[in-house]
């Protein structure tokens, strides 16, 4: 799979990413396995459902305000532009820091210990963020460094940000193009 598309499918004639969908997926299967930490705790399903409800609307605006903060020349002239999260943009980091928050408050305003509930949180967040990082692999970005193991990602020059090849990876494709005459980018 070298140039994998980006878009699943398309629905109503928008096009949905598997970033999204890889995204939407980890979020499922966190919520499922908080639920089962959370009966192990003796937490209610619905202690867990509300949390849910307030830790993932909590890390999406986290993750687009972290975005947009460290993109902020992007959106300066038409800061409007920062509520358009279709177009693209969200931070795991700020998606992190946002959950916690919610859950902090939720914790407070529920009485339930906070690190009751991140021990609850915990294996299903490191599992998302795990699914949610092929999510990166369809968009061509946060790939490393270079590689030429088993797992390399070979895309393309034309498919990736011109930003995100490092020196290595333009050192070898130099060393490439002098081995075998060629031109990549």
């Amino acid at each position: 799979m070298n140039n994998p598309s980006r878009v699943a499918f398309t629905l109503f004639g928008r096009d949905v990413y598997w970033y999204g969908v890889l995204m939407a997926l980890g979020i499922l299967i966190a919520v499922w396995l908080t639920l089962k930490e959370g009966k192990r705790k003796r937490l209610t399903e619905d202690d867990i459902l509300d949390m849910c409800l307030v830790i993932i609307p909590s890390g999406v605006v986290g993750a687009r305000l972290y975005y947009v903060i460290f993109e902020w020349a992007s959106y300066a002239s038409n800061p409007i532009r920062a509520l358009y999260i279709w177009e693209g943009g969200l931070a795991i980091y700020g998606a992190v820091i946002g959950g916690l928050l919610g859950m902090f408050i939720y914790s407070r305003v529920r009485k339930i210990r906070f690190l009751k509930l991140a021990d609850c949180i915990a294996p299903g967040l490191v599992l998302a963020q795990a699914i949610g990082r092929w999510g990166n692999f369809f968009n061509r970005e946060a790939f490393g460094e270079y590689t030429d193991r088993l797992f390399a990602m070979r895309l393309p020059v034309d498919a990736v940000r011109s930003g995100d090849i490092t020196e290595k990876m333009r050192e070898h494709m130099e060393r490439i193009n002098r081995k075998f005459g060629t031109q990549q980018g």
